[in-house]
């Protein structure tokens, strides 16, 4: 058996890097290994009869002999499937977009860049492969891109992510329905998450860039918590933001930079 999975808090870039994997090992099976976004969970409800995703449990993990890994490199983000990492006669073949770090799994095949999105790795060995891709693939692929790449406008934004999305906008895309799914209002929690960022926000210049310093203590965790950084930065549209948010015994720390020299 051949397992496709992501990292546990499954975003768009995750499940459409799944899919596309899907498309390079066509005989593996897609399997999510914890939660869904929020914003996941209403694109399944709505299209998870167009996904073949799988449940796999504990016992199913002996029949394993192939786990790709989509998104992400820590093991500690990958629930059951950890139990592989290690395994003899298990190959692990990993694609992911994020920096490399001491800890990371170490994989027997796969491709990891620097790149905006994980997905777009992944649409690039499609298009040099030749695979076909659907309208409804393409834009969930391009789905990924756009949700990872804040609509191609990041400055971790590279040549690689804008001509995937162009080759699926190619394949028939529906912006439209991407638009739908990224842009959508903020919830009660969330909405009492970004008043705290606003209210919680300090400046500091560090040689001549503006950067945003914000800190919350929340009671209760809030889901698809970059959706309220987002706004944020595009209301007070900083060169640089880090936002700390604590809830309970967890400690949640995301970055966002809009300038192309800070890394």
């Amino acid at each position: 058996m051949q397992i496709i999975t992501a990292h546990t808090g499954c975003d768009f870039d995750a499940l459409s890097s799944m899919v596309a994997a899907g498309k390079l090992y066509p005989e593996a099976k897609l399997c999510f290994s914890g939660v869904l976004s929020r914003e996941v969970r209403d694109f399944m409800r709505l299209y998870g009869w167009m996904v073949p995703v799988v449940k796999v449990s504990r016992k199913d993990l002996d029949k394993v002999k192939r786990l790709i890994l989509v998104d992400t490199r820590w093991i500690n983000r990958i629930g059951i499937f950890k139990d592989l990492i290690g395994k003899k006669g298990v190959e692990i073949h990993i694609y992911d977009h994020h920096p490399p770090h001491p800890g990371d799994i170490q994989g027997d095949a796969g491709v990891c860049r620097e790149v905006g999105a994980t997905t777009s790795i992944l649409v690039d060995l499609i298009k040099k492969r030749g695979i076909p891709v659907t309208p409804f693939e393409a834009t969930l692929l391009c789905l990924g891109i756009y949700e990872d790449t804040g609509s191609l406008s990041f400055s971790s934004t590279t040549s690689l992510d804008l001509q995937s999305a162009a080759f699926l906008l190619e394949r028939g895309a529906n912006l439209e329905l991407i638009s739908s799914f990224l842009n959508r209002g903020l919830s009660e929690k969330q909405n009492l998450l970004l008043k705290s960022f606003l209210e919680n926000s300090k400046i500091k210049m560090i040689n001549g860039v503006e950067i945003f310093i914000i800190g919350v203590e929340i009671e209760d965790f809030v889901g698809g918590i970059s959706l309220p950084l987002r706004k944020f930065i595009d209301l007070k549209n900083p060169d640089v933001t880090f936002a700390i948010v604590r809830s309970k015994e967890k400690v949640y720390l995301m970055a966002r930079s809009r300038n192309p020299s800070i890394n």
